[in-house]
């Protein structure tokens, strides 16, 4: 695999480039039975950690998924409280998003079980975004 990093374009953005060399037509890091795939990187988790570092102004919809950390969050819905319990200790950083992006909370927790008080926030669909190293989860709840 090579990779090419061009800096300094318009807007101060970056260009990421790989080049997989007899990766067939697969998703590089998926292990496919009877089929070519680099495994030198997984294409989706440096994809991720691209746009993790990148601030987009405007709207942007989060999909529910999972990359490694296991987590629970209750009640769902929820009314004054959201608890979130992690299966392994660590650091989690924790972002909550409205529907159409705005972020509206964010903070840092070292224990299994944290709580985030839902009082200041409108009955509705929220986002969740919670990140680990190179671990991360998102999900949707409900505000009531």
């Amino acid at each position: 695999t090579e990779r090419w990093l061009y800096q300094n374009c318009q807007s101060n953005g970056q260009l990421v480039h790989f080049r997989v060399r007899n990766g067939g037509h697969t998703w590089p890091g998926s292990e496919l039975p009877g089929m070519v795939t680099s495994l030198d990187f997984h294409a989706s988790t440096v994809i991720w950690q691209f746009f993790d570092h990148q601030s987009l102004p405007g709207l942007s919809v989060l999909s529910d998924n999972t990359k490694n950390l296991e987590l629970s969050a209750y009640p769902n819905p929820a009314d004054d409280e959201l608890t979130l319990s992690f299966k392994e200790h660590g650091t989690y950083h924790i972002s909550l998003f409205t529907m159409t992006g705005s972020k509206m909370y964010e903070t840092s927790v070292s224990q299994r079980l944290a709580q985030i008080k839902l009082d200041n926030f409108r009955p509705g669909m929220y986002k969740l975004l919670i990140k680990s190293d190179s671990k991360y989860a998102s999900l949707k709840f409900v505000k009531l």
